[in-house]
Parts: structure tokens; sequence; C-alpha cells
């Protein structure tokens, strides 16, 4: 009796197969890399509100606040406070820990900053924004990716000297990541374009009303402020918010337009931390 013919694995065809190959692809990790650098200073700003509390020795406790669920663990305050600053510190080091030899100390610094983020924001539904969520999805995205060897000193003197260090992995972290921001900026963009009071500015210029006496108690010029609740200044703005998004969406598909998309995204993100971190 002849032996058995080895049964071949089954290999997915057509569409599958491309989505497959798609997102197993080596890509260059550099984008992840920058993105390294620039999500701690985000994970900053966010924090910034909560950890000004703590020095005051206030906490999302001392307020209105609702639990997501009753089993969530809650933190004695002092541990909580602990945990806010533990998340400042790992922050800074996802930024600054560049050297590949600290690769290990970069990626625990970036699940410790996930871990922080999501635990925060999950404590109480009057901590949830979108903005926030989406940073959420970002460092988890990040924590899960070997992107420490970009951007990095030692890996350029190592190259240097004849030992390079792979920085390639399977690209469906970047996917991911482009996919979740084009459908954020997209929805965003689109639903703003036909809000009739989004369109004409009236909502920007409302916003900016009812916090001039918060504008007025700043360090900006008297006529800055004119100019921000200046209802003519809103039917302008307000299109520029728009085609912003707009283009953060459409221009993340093209290798051409990738990172012009990428820095308003960035720059856009940080500028609502701040906005949050005041109001």
């Amino acid at each position: 009796m002849s032996a058995p013919a080895a049964t071949a694995p089954v290999r997915p065809s057509g569409l599958v197969a491309r989505l497959d190959e798609l997102l197993g692809r080596e890509v260059s990790l550099r984008a992840l890399g920058l993105l390294r650098v620039l999500v701690g200073p985000i994970v900053l700003l966010h924090l910034a509100p909560f950890l000004s509390d703590s020095l005051h020795g206030r906490t999302y406790q001392d307020v209105f606040h609702e639990p997501y669920a009753s089993w969530y663990p809650e933190l004695p305050e002092g541990a909580y406070i602990g945990v806010l600053w533990l998340g400042a510190v790992a922050a800074v080091a996802m930024s600054f820990g560049a050297l590949a030899r600290l690769a290990a100390l970069s990626r625990i610094a970036t699940v410790a900053a996930f871990a922080v983020v999501a635990y925060n924001l999950f404590l109480s539904t009057t901590h949830f924004h979108n903005n926030r969520a989406y940073l959420v999805i970002v460092l988890a995205a990040r924590a899960v990716t070997p992107c420490d060897r970009e951007l990095s000193f030692d890996a350029w003197w190592r190259a240097r000297r004849g030992h390079v260090l792979p920085r390639t992995s399977p690209g469906w972290p970047l996917w991911l990541l482009r996919f979740e921001a084009a459908t954020v900026y997209g929805a965003s963009g689109v639903s703003k374009l036909l809000d009739p009071d989004w369109f004409n500015g009236t909502v920007t210029w409302h916003r900016l009303v009812l916090v001039r006496d918060r504008l007025e108690a700043s360090v900006l010029p008297g006529w800055s402020i004119d100019v921000l609740t200046d209802r003519t200044f809103h039917t302008f703005v307000a299109k520029l918010i728009i085609a912003t998004e707009l283009f953060i969406a459409a221009g993340l598909w093209s290798r051409r337009t990738r990172y012009a998309a990428g820095f308003p995204c960035r720059s856009e993100s940080s500028a609502r931390r701040c906005w949050e971190s005041r109001t």
C-alpha cells in the first residue's frame, strides 16, 4: 500500500488572499516611530488637567462621576494620583526613549501610557471624549508594533558600523490607524459639511462666546479675543476646519500627501487637548 499523498495547505484566493498579503506585507516603521515621538506630548496634554487637579488634592471622586460598571476597580485616591503621574512619566519615556538598546523600556513605557489612559477613560462616563477614545486606539496600536528602532541614534550608529537592525514589520497596524483616522475625520468633516450651523460658523462662534470670560482672563491680547469672538471670522474658519478634516481623511491614503495630512491630524489633536485642559 502506497503512503498517502501529502495534502497541501489550503491557501485563500481572490480578495481574501490580497487582503491577507496587504496586511502582512513588511513595511517601514518610520511613520510609527515618528508617531511615538508626537503622541507622548499629546498624552501629557491629555493628563494635564487631571494632574493639575491632583496637585490641589482633587480627583474625579470629588465631583460628579458615573462609573461604567459597578465591578470596575477604583483605586484609593493616593494610588490613583500615583497612577496618573506614572502615565506622565511613561509619556515622556515613550517620546525620548529612542535608543534601540532601550527598546524594551520604550515598549514598556508605551504599554504603561496606554494602560493609564485607558483606565482613566473608563473610570467615569464623564471622562469620555471621542478624542480620548481615539488616543487609546493609537496607543494600543503603538504598543503592539515594534517600531522602537526608528528615529534611533543607536540604530543609526550601529548601521554605520555595519550592524543593520531590522526596521520593518507587518503593515496591519499602519493600515488600522490609517483607516481609523480617515474614518473619524471623514465622518466628522462630512457631518459638519451637511450641518448648516457648522458650515456657516455658528457652532464655533457660539462656543467661544460662551467662554469669553475665560479668554479675557487668559494671556491672550484683547485684539485677538475680539477676532476670535467675531462672527464674520468664524464664517471663514468653519469652512477651513471642514476642509482640513476632509483633507486629512483623503490625504492619508496617498503616499504623496500622507505626511502632509498626518501633521494637521496631530496638530488638531494637540489643539483639542489644550482646549479640553482649559475648559
